[in-house]
């Protein structure tokens, strides 16, 4: 499965834990392909360096998560996009996500931006939030781990309602 990452969506997995970072450790564990154009990378760094960031690290005491560097780095394909779009008319610097996804043939564009969130689906790439990202790659484990045993679906998410009730009350008793 290929994603292209909106820079919304990197800065978050950048800075805080959540949907976000989840998605960064799923490139990470090459159970998803990161496709990234240089605009992108750029935009990135340009707001990670920004003074608003900057601010908001010296009082929230943020620390930067290297995860999203080291798999730029070394997990991502880095795409050229073919050609300039103008799908997004009323933010135009959109259109630069949308053209890295047509290049790369990604699956997937996750973002958080609404003026991309309301296209839905642009030539046969789905546009979502991180979160309804992480519940379709829930939802593929789970028909894999169903195709692979003889366990049902509904036994699999019975058996992780289990799982997490004891769980919760082994932590609960740890924290007393």
């Amino acid at each position: 499965m290929r994603i292209v990452l909106d820079t919304n969506v990197l800065v978050s997995a950048t800075f805080w834990s959540g949907d976000s970072l989840r998605i960064m450790e799923l490139v990470a564990d090459k159970k998803v392909k990161l496709i990234i154009c240089l605009s992108i990378i750029s935009e990135c760094m340009k707001i990670i360096n920004s003074d608003e960031i900057l601010y908001k690290k010296t009082q929230k005491k943020l620390s930067d998560k290297k995860i999203v560097r080291a798999v730029i780095q070394e997990t991502s394909v880095i795409m050229v996009p073919t050609k300039k779009l103008s799908i997004v008319k009323e933010d135009p610097d959109d259109n630069k996500i949308i053209g890295c996804a047509l290049s790369g043939k990604a699956d997937y564009i996750i973002t958080k931006d609404n003026h991309l969130l309301k296209i839905k689906n642009y030539k046969g790439i789905k546009i979502v939030t991180p979160k309804e990202f992480l519940k379709t790659i829930l939802i593929r484990e789970l028909d894999n781990l169903t195709k692979k045993s003889k366990l049902t679906k509904q036994d699999v998410i019975k058996f992780g309602k289990k799982v997490k009730k004891a769980a919760t009350k082994k932590f609960l008793k740890n924290e007393n």
